[in-house]
């Protein structure tokens, strides 16, 4: 019973615990500082050059952008709305500004 009432604490205080040491707002600008460090040391392009170069060969309006890090390899996921309405997705190399996939579209 005593395992039982120490799980379920655990459990219901835990998250908690995570959600005061990181509220969302310093998650983002955590997040935001790392991407900009990248670009400041030259590690990953700036958006707006990999999104000139998705214009050019996508056009559409940008819905949304991501950057991801695995490593020491960074990818821009971007969702694209077309103008035929359809939803892109496309993953960037942050790194060279390179298209590696694309997904959806018509």
């Amino acid at each position: 019973m005593r395992r039982l009432a120490l799980f379920l604490a655990l459990v219901l205080f835990l998250p908690t615990v995570e959600m005061i040491a990181m509220p969302p707002e310093i998650a983002y600008a955590d997040g935001h500082r790392r991407a900009r460090d990248a670009v400041g040391r030259g590690e990953i392009r700036p958006l707006e050059q990999v999104l000139a170069g998705v214009r050019s060969a996508y056009p559409g309006r940008v819905m949304d952008v991501d950057l991801r890090q695995r490593g020491d390899n960074w990818t821009y996921h971007i969702k694209l709305l077309t103008p035929d309405d359809a939803m892109m997705s496309i993953n960037v190399d942050a790194r060279t500004g390179q298209i590696r996939s694309v997904s959806g579209g018509r």
